[in-house]
């Protein structure tokens, strides 16, 4: 396939709540601009693949996505190990 494994290509540049916390009002919010393509040369004009441990929302998988394009990728895809389901706080139990 001539795939290969580069790390460190997306960094976090700053913490965020995790997305399941209750405090969180908007996932996309919590994680906008938590990202950067800290070795854009790298993925300059290639297709990428996203590794996800669970995707729930998709809300950091979109900010990923997003800062890998404006880093230059042609193109990128998401791969999940998991889905998770995003669970109604606001509901009664």
């Amino acid at each position: 396939m001539g795939a290969r494994f580069e790390a460190h290509v997306l960094c976090r540049t700053r913490e965020t709540l995790p997305q399941a916390d209750p405090r969180v009002l908007s996932r996309a919010r919590n994680v906008e601009g938590a990202f950067v393509t800290r070795r854009p040369r790298v993925i300059e004009g290639r297709h990428v693949v996203l590794v996800d441990d669970v995707v729930t929302s998709g809300a950091t998988a979109r900010s990923c996505v997003r800062e890998l394009r404006n880093g230059g990728a042609a193109e990128v895809t998401v791969a999940a190990v998991a889905l998770g389901s995003v669970k109604d706080t606001t509901a009664p139990v």
